[in-house]
């Protein structure tokens, strides 16, 4: 009786486990016929806003604000959907990681670029930058682009909204913690100065759809934080994680590490002479002088 009882269950189990691939397979298939269909969509959508964003200033003045909001939620719901996506190619065990050589000069130059357009919305938050300047001039990784910057890029835009309300400060950190032969550690840090988060709510900011702030300003899907830590941990064989700001007091500090293969950049001939060295902070503060 005992055997027949647990075929029983074996092939309940099993019967089980075939109808929830059924069902998975049928919600997946529905889903990529929508965001097919959704990209057309949002695509016509944003070419008529780019219209709308060059005319109506000239046009309509006083309806400005409203493209502008109209723009801003466009684009809000364009990054939670494409995080679904993201995070279902994630759930399926799809998601791939493209790896090549890594442009560490240029890739800070378009952190930089994210960090200006922050700058200019959150405009009561400074930001102070220290990047090893021997890493960024000199050498090369070999990484996922897209998806270290988005990782990076995620921490950045919470950094600057979850910031004091009256005098924030973002910190942009990076360091090469370690170099042995051509495999080197790099570590980003990213810092705020604003109420921080309790150290045993960690583990739930890298929880899908578990959001810390239920304020009706913050818009978002909850996936952000999930998928940079995928993008370190699972593409980059890094790690990521949350420490308490005890450069100012208060906040946070997000530090991703992540070991990679270094490749040196062959020095390029130049007619100029002297240290032609450059703090990062100076070339910030020159670039936002430069957009503004």
């Amino acid at each position: 009786i005992m055997c027949f009882r647990v075929v029983d269950e074996t092939m309940e189990a099993k019967a089980q486990t075939i109808q929830a691939q059924e069902f998975s397979r049928r919600i997946t298939s529905v889903f990529s016929y929508v965001s097919h269909e959704y990209r057309n969509l949002y695509m016509c959508a944003d070419y008529g806003l780019q219209t709308l964003e060059e005319e109506i200033p000239k046009l309509c003045p006083h309806l400005e604000e409203d493209v502008n909001l109209i723009t801003h939620s466009h684009k809000c719901i364009a990054e939670m959907f494409n995080d679904v996506l993201d995070y279902q190619s994630v759930e399926c065990g799809e998601f791939k990681y493209p790896m090549h050589i890594l442009d560490v000069e240029r890739f800070l130059k378009d952190i930089n670029i994210y960090m200006t357009g922050l700058a200019r919305k959150f405009d009561h938050v400074r930001v102070v930058t220290d990047v090893d300047e021997a890493f960024k001039r000199h050498f090369d990784l070999l990484g996922s682009e897209r998806h270290l910057y988005q990782a990076v890029t995620n921490i950045l835009s919470n950094a600057f909204k979850y910031n004091s309300k009256t005098d924030g400060i973002v910190r942009f950190i990076v360091n090469v913690v370690e170099h042995v032969n051509n495999v080197c550690t790099v570590c980003f840090q990213i810092t705020d100065v604003g109420a921080g988060i309790p150290e045993d709510q960690h583990e739930m900011v890298f929880r899908p759809y578990k959001r810390l702030s239920t304020s009706q300003d913050r818009m978002g899907t909850g996936l952000g934080m999930p998928l940079s830590k995928h993008f370190i941990e699972n593409g980059h064989k890094g790690s990521i994680c949350i420490k308490p700001n005890t450069i100012d007091g208060k906040g946070s500090i997000f530090e991703i590490t992540i070991p990679s293969q270094c490749i040196q950049k062959t020095p390029t001939p130049t007619s100029s002479t002297g240290n032609t060295k450059k703090m990062w902070e100076t070339d910030f503060i020159e670039f936002v002088a430069d957009v503004l």
